[in-house]
């Protein structure tokens, strides 16, 4: 089943044999069936279809049997498009149309040849291809058979211009290299026109407006395309006719792609009777804030219709003023438009609109679904005047606001367009509005693909956006689903305060630095966070060690999470406090390490061991420990340290030999280890140990047994770092939040 596609309508075209069947046959069933249903088609259509993200035009057998092949479902989706010009296939469908012939549409016409199949690779021609004029009789033909066929070529005796002594043939390219007559453009009754099909064939270039746009006279002005028209005879604008004010003036000119209509002025006749606002005084009129309510009329508002929480002015007459008549017949009269998906949504005169941000995204979603692209003329606060983009057509609306202020109605709508409505890149499909209908899908998937997004956009409304705008598009969508970055750190003040008010106890500050800038003054330095119920869990439920690390975040302006883990009874990470820092370096764990011992140290406990990285690479965490809280216990994580280690002393059997000395239990095997270790490497290894700093911050044996934990290593601190995965490229603010 072939679904032909065009505008709203869809003609089901079922093919019992796909082998059987020609790209000519399915044209005409697809007029024939648009014909009896009333339905329009364009004046050069061409058909289409979509695979793999790529549209691909029939335009001829072969092509339609590459469709077969590609599409092996049972219903096939076809466009019906729009060509600036008829190619080759169309104009013989509409010829053998005219010519009325059913039972076949090729048979020869050479009394000693028999009528012979035509294989459908002869109907495989160049929409573009070469017209050679050749003298002779049609009746004679000289050419030889081609080289995979004994057959002679096939003759046509229905030709596109209608002459009976014109035939066509359709020869090879050696045929055509052979020929010796030259070309003759007279006595058009004895001529024979052969058409050279090329190998390749040639995909047209298709233009969303081949017949011109319309442009407005704001862009045109910034494009350079507009120059103000002066004439001798000036007229002044206090002068003017009605009717000459009552036209919109216009200026054609022509651009390097096609004609530009710029619409320079708009028409006042759409504007009569439109409501503008202006300043009524006290004294002649009342503000409806100033009725004095009595005891009925308060019990009266309390009974009035409401609809989810607010009020349903077309059930209830009640709200308008009594001196507000012609606002009560238009809300009875008028109807009130209701949204609805792309394909369903109708619009008529008028249609009442909330307020104007309502009105031109039910207009927009109107447009794509229809198939065409707008022009604005004229929009403000009052009125709203668009167009067809395309200069064929007349299509236009016209819409204004009312007399309550905010409600807007339809005034003038034209029904029927003059152009073909048929856009795939509809420049009406910007960014916001995608992002928009596809937030969805990208809320459920961040990392969706262009291509993805774009076949979204193709199966349920027809459109196709290039690769680069879906990117963009993808970011104002995560924009709107996570927030945007330079929103969130302006927010971290606002966000600290409702911290400590909705959680007492609570410690969240953030700092800022002044920096020389004509338009920021502060800049964002650090934030520091600890719920109460984390200091209170830590107190009553946690060991004595915390661990801490940090990760680099993946924002548009970087960053440093710092984060302090403890472990409960159950050997489970707790995270205790976090940061963000804009470096990692000796100053930001300092401040770091200040409101961590603050914190750990407030309620009295001091049985606190710290267990941080010591890496060559990492510079500035335990001089920083030093200055800030020097007699805290602290442990070096032992797989850092073997990073370290396999610098100087590579191999499998120092990696043993290393975690053999930091993981004794005892002092016998901690002596029997290093001894071990010197036998193989030398003193030099037992003074790399020796220089690392006590034993009791790197060999388990040498462990302070009141805190209850043999961890060497950070790693509960990096799988707390794992966790936050994703969450280390949303905003700051979305991040603390996760």
């Amino acid at each position: 089943v072939l679904k032909l596609h065009f505008r709203s309508h869809c003609y089901d075209l079922v093919i019992p044999d796909i082998d059987k069947c020609l790209l000519l046959e399915i044209i005409n069933d697809m007029v024939d069936g648009y014909e009896s249903n009333g339905w329009e088609l364009p004046k050069f259509p061409i058909l289409q279809y979509s695979y793999k993200q790529k549209n691909h035009h029939l335009v001829d057998d072969g092509t339609l049997m590459k469709m077969f092949v590609d599409k092996k479902s049972k219903e096939v989706d076809i466009w019906v498009g729009c060509l600036p010009e008829p190619n080759f296939i169309w104009t013989l469908a509409q010829e053998t149309r005219n010519s009325n012939q059913e039972k076949a549409l090729l048979e020869a016409k050479s009394k000693k040849v028999e009528k012979i199949p035509v294989r459908r690779s002869s109907m495989v021609f160049d929409r573009d291809a070469e017209v050679v004029v050749l003298e002779g009789n049609g009746s004679q033909n000289n050419f030889p058979s081609p080289p995979h066929s004994e057959a002679p070529p096939v003759v046509f005796n229905s030709s596109p211009i209608h002459n009976p002594s014109v035939e066509i043939i359709f020869p090879n390219d050696t045929q055509i290299a052979n020929s010796s007559q030259p070309p003759q453009s007279e006595e058009a009754t004895n001529q024979s026109i052969v058409l050279e099909t090329s190998k390749k064939t040639r995909k047209p270039k298709f233009n969303s407006f081949p017949h011109g746009k319309k442009m407005p006279k704001s862009t045109a002005i910034m494009k350079g395309l507009w120059v103000p028209q002066t004439t001798s005879m000036q007229v002044d604008r206090g002068e003017q006719s009605h009717d000459t004010a009552a036209r919109p003036r216009r200026s054609l000119m022509l651009s390097s792609d096609a004609m530009v209509e710029v619409v320079e002025g708009e028409s006042d006749s759409d504007s009569e009777g439109d409501y503008e606002p202006q300043d009524i005084s006290g004294d002649e009129s009342d503000d409806g804030n100033n009725i004095d309510y009595e005891e009925e009329d308060i019990e009266g508002l309390l009974t009035q219709n409401y609809v989810d929480g607010n009020w349903d002015p077309l059930q209830s007459n009640d709200w308008c003023p009594e001196d507000s008549g012609k606002m009560t017949k238009v809300f009875k009269n008028a109807d009130v438009f209701e949204d609805a998906e792309i394909g369903d949504i109708k619009l008529k005169k008028w249609q009442l609109f909330v307020d104007k941000e309502h009105f031109k995204d039910s207009l927009r979603d109107y447009c794509i679904q229809e198939g065409f692209a707008l022009v604005v003329v004229k929009s403000d606060n009052v009125r709203y005047t668009a167009e067809c983009a395309d200069m064929r057509c007349s299509w236009r609306i016209h819409a204004a606001i009312l007399e309550d202020g905010h409600t807007w109605a339809i005034k003038t709508l034209e029904k029927n367009h003059q152009c073909d409505l048929n856009l795939v890149n509809n420049p009406m499909c910007n960014c916001d509005w995608a992002a928009k209908k596809l937030i969805e899908d990208i809320r459920a998937n961040p990392d969706i693909k262009g291509k993805t997004m774009n076949s979204l956009l193709w199966e349920r409304w027809g459109l196709s956006m290039a690769t680069s705008t879906l990117y963009r598009m993808r970011t104002i969508a995560l924009q709107l689903i996570q927030g945007g970055h330079d929103e969130s750190y302006t927010n971290l003040p606002q966000y600290c305060q409702l911290l400590m008010n909705m959680n007492p106890n609570t410690i969240a500050f953030c700092t800022w630095a002044q920096v020389e800038h004509p338009r920021k003054a502060l800049q964002f330095r650090s934030i520091f966070i600890s719920f109460e119920a984390q200091f209170r869990g830590l107190i009553e439920g946690c060991r004595g060690l915390v661990g801490v690390d940090g990760c680099h975040l993946k924002g548009n302006y970087g960053g440093i999470l710092l984060s302090a883990v403890s472990l409960d009874g159950n050997n489970e990470i707790f995270p205790v406090a976090v940061a963000v820092v804009d470096s990692e370096n000796k100053t930001s764990w300092s401040w770091f390490f200040h409101h961590l011992k603050t914190l750990l140290t407030q309620n009295g406990r001091n049985d606190w061991t710290i267990i941080l990285t010591k890496i060559d690479s990492i510079q500035g965490i335990d001089p920083s420990l030093d200055d800030v809280w020097p007699k805290v216990p602290r442990r070096y994580c032992a797989r850092h340290l073997c990073k370290n280690f396999k610098k100087d002393y590579p191999g499998m059997l120092m990696h043993k030999m290393f975690w053999s000395v930091t993981n004794s239990f005892s002092a016998y095997s901690f002596k029997k280890a290093l001894t071990q270790l010197q036998s193989y490497a030398g003193l030099g290894a037992v003074k790399w140990f020796k220089d690392i700093g006590p034993l009791e911050t790197w060999t388990k044996w040498k462990f302070d047994p009141t805190l209850h934990s043999d961890e060497n290593t950070n790693n509960f601190v990096e799988s707390f770092n794992s966790t936050i995965g994703v969450d280390r490229c949303y905003p700051v603010l979305t991040l603390l939040e996760g």
